[in-house]
């Protein structure tokens, strides 16, 4: 896993703070919170981020569809992209004081992209078993008769 995240900071009142991040297909996620109070943590695809963020000025940022909600002190999630697509992660203090937060988000460091990274592995593995069967085989040898005669 590498870090992408690994932040601290004050979250004034009434506000919100994302992380978002690109990520492909298959590749796995995992973000983690502290903080010095209750705060909500939603994880969130980029078209319900732009739902979150019209309803947020609106007030009604309640009823989202969150790949996950949860709400307190601290918490952490691990998720497999289903799609490539950015995703953010969203800490909101709705108290009316400040909030210290840390938040810290890892994702897989090594992933094949798709079906070409998929057929190009596949056929490396292939030429590298060529080469080695080619290099261990051993040369035969034909050995002529010439006829006898006198």
């Amino acid at each position: 896993m590498i870090t992408i995240f690994d932040d601290i900071k004050i979250m004034p009142s009434k506000t919100y703070r994302t992380f978002s991040n690109h990520v492909y297909s298959g590749v796995q996620v995992y973000s983690e919170y502290s903080a010095s109070d209750d705060l909500e943590f939603f994880v969130l695809d980029s078209e319900n981020f732009e739902v979150f963020s019209k309803r947020y000025g609106e007030g009604e940022y309640s009823f989202l569809i969150a790949l996950y909600h949860s709400f307190g002190k601290s918490d952490s999630y691990t998720f497999r992209a289903t799609n490539d697509d950015t995703y953010y992660a969203v800490l909101v203090n709705a108290a009316d004081y400040e909030v210290i937060a840390s938040f810290e988000q890892n994702e897989e460091a090594y992933y094949i992209v798709g079906a070409i990274g998929f057929f190009s592995l596949f056929f490396l593995l292939i030429g590298i078993l060529i080469i080695i069967v080619g290099l261990t085989q051993k040369s035969k040898s034909v050995e002529t008769q010439e006829p006898n005669g006198s």
